[in-house]
């Protein structure tokens, strides 16, 4: 995948034989030569169970992590702006903790809740060039809470202007109009704005 950077934003990408090598399942949704615009603080991958979208967060990762042509998945093309210092899968696993004093535990939605505000301000102050990238930070939110979730993610995106990856499967996330949303259900992938998505015919309500 080649991609053309501004503000340390990554604007657009096209696929390349070794992405098409080492990822050949995802020939259909990711073919080589196919154009896709990922131009917005915010991208939104979302597809069925399966669809790739893990995988492409991680070859994402790779990218920027490894050396030698077997990481190089992407041939990056760059502005006057720069490169992103890094691409970081940020780690929400959850380790049950307990205050043996009082026997209170926090459950993994606790735990996310207060680790991704964590994330983004150490992100913030410390890696102002990295791109951010989060696989199904919902998953454990409370229905209250995930309208709140996706909020944080998004304002952090589009009031620092640093780019923000997100594989999920929360439709909050696609009421964020000017996130860029990329479709592996589409063969190949499609890249639209938010305000332009169809959930009803998506979602096959039409």
């Amino acid at each position: 995948i080649r991609f053309f950077h501004k503000n340390n934003m990554i604007k657009q990408l096209t696929v390349l034989t070794r992405f098409e090598k080492d990822y050949g399942f995802l020939s259909k949704p990711f073919p080589k030569g196919h154009v896709l615009n990922v131009d917005s603080p915010l991208v939104v991958l979302i597809g069925d169970n399966g669809s790739g979208k893990s995988t492409f967060l991680d070859s994402l990762w790779h990218q920027f992590q490894g050396s030698g042509d077997e990481h190089w998945y992407f041939d990056p093309v760059y502005d006057k702006h720069g490169i992103p210092d890094d691409v970081d899968i940020c780690d929400l696993s959850f380790v049950r903790e307990q205050n043996w004093e009082t026997g209170e535990t926090r459950s993994h939605g606790e735990y996310k809740l207060q680790r991704i505000p964590e994330i983004l301000a150490e992100a913030k102050k410390y890696r102002k060039s990295d791109v951010l990238c989060f696989d199904e930070p919902e998953n454990g939110i409370s229905l209250i809470n995930k309208g709140k979730l996706v909020r944080m993610i998004a304002d952090y995106a589009f009031r620092e202007k640093r780019q923000i990856f997100v594989a999920t499967h929360e439709p909050e996330f696609l009421n964020v109009g000017d996130a860029r949303v990329i479709n592996l259900d589409e063969h190949p992938a499609t890249s639209c704005l938010a305000s332009e998505f169809d959930l009803r015919k998506y979602m096959g309500s039409d």
